[in-house]
């Protein structure tokens, strides 16, 4: 009885169909390829002095904060109506603390909720106006909750 090993052919993968699809992927994801915006580039452009004056709401305490810039853009000072001032991001707490014992005596008047604008500088950077955003609109009690200063903030440019 003779035996016959006979060896399995040796198959070649086919590479011509392989490193096709290849390249088609690459000229798709090149083709379709987007460059993401830088996270946190936020060009804003403030409305005008014109469309600031619509949008309250008659009968009700308004209070302007102006918001001032140096020239690196940073702030510079802010300003509560005519009255109270404060220089750079570390006074921002007083702005809240006087927000909040203006709102406070108008709620204990019983008057309508009171709003506030903040006036900005074109040059301001947009984490200041976050960060006064902040400041107007929440506060801590003495048990570490937040509570709410103002309800209604507008934001708008200086229109220089």
């Amino acid at each position: 009885m003779s035996r016959s090993s006979s060896l399995p052919a040796k198959v070649d993968p086919q590479m011509t169909p392989m490193i096709d699809v290849v390249f088609q992927l690459l000229a798709f994801f090149l083709l379709t390829f987007r460059l993401a915006s830088v996270e946190g580039d936020l060009a804003l452009k403030l409305p005008a002095r014109e469309m600031r004056e619509s949008g309250f709401t008659e009968g009700r305490e308004r209070f302007q904060i102006r918001l001032a810039a140096d020239e690196r853009g940073e702030l510079a000072e802010w300003r509560l109506d005519e009255g109270p001032a404060g220089r750079g991001r570390g006074s921002l707490g007083l702005l809240r603390g006087e927000l909040l014992a203006r709102a406070d005596a108008a709620r204990a008047a019983g008057a309508p909720e009171p709003e506030a604008e903040l006036v900005c500088d074109d040059r301001l950077r947009y984490e200041h106006v976050l960060a006064a955003i902040e400041h107007a609109t929440t506060a801590r009690d003495a048990d570490g909750r937040s509570k709410p200063v103002l309800r209604k903030v507008r934001v708008a440019g200086a229109g220089r």
